[in-house]
């Protein structure tokens, strides 16, 4: 009778870790899943090796060069596509990544240049002074003609160790070309 009751318990344990789990998916992972396929949808997932290669390439300023060793992972997603509407995506994935907070610092995100109005939010996750975590989803909207016409959404998601110096410096306009 005992063994029974250890048998059952068992099984009711790992029902409920799996179910935790399932649960428990990244934003960004739900956002592939659910949109994978659909006609103007497009993400990559880089990891620390290719990460590595970029590294290869000729003048890249140092301060990228030092966020990039920094960055573990980096998950990109566009959409320009018309179902959902674009406007209706970038809101899924604003909702989406609110709902998995609590996030360390948010910011919202609003400018023009060259015509082109991004308007968004970013969310960090800091522990004792690195950011483990940096996203940002990004609306983008073409304001050069007659009426605005909205273009694309962008989702990015970094994950790595980076100091606040070095985010700092990547993030500065650099006026070398390459």
């Amino acid at each position: 009778m005992i063994k029974r009751v250890f048998q059952v318990l068992t099984i009711c344990i790992a029902m409920f870790f799996t179910v935790s789990i399932a649960n428990a998916q990244d934003p960004v992972d739900k956002l592939i899943d659910k949109y994978d396929g659909k006609k103007g949808f497009n993400a990559a997932i880089v990891g620390k090796d290719t990460l590595s290669m970029a590294l290869l390439v000729p003048n890249i300023p140092q301060e990228q060069k030092k966020m990039i060793q920094q960055m573990d992972e980096i998950v990109t997603i566009d959409y320009a596509g018309k179902n959902p509407s674009i406007e209706s995506f970038y809101k899924e994935a604003i909702d989406l990544f609110e709902a998995a907070g609590p996030y360390t610092d948010t910011k919202e995100v609003s400018e023009t240049q060259k015509k082109i109005n991004t308007v968004g939010k970013a969310f960090c996750i800091n522990e004792n002074g690195i950011t483990k975590k940096i996203i940002t989803v990004f609306l983008f909207t073409d304001i050069s003609g007659k009426e605005a016409k909205t273009q694309s959404v962008n989702v990015m998601v970094m994950n790595g160790n980076f100091d606040a110096n070095s985010f700092k410096e990547a993030q500065k306009p650099k006026k070398k070309m390459f």
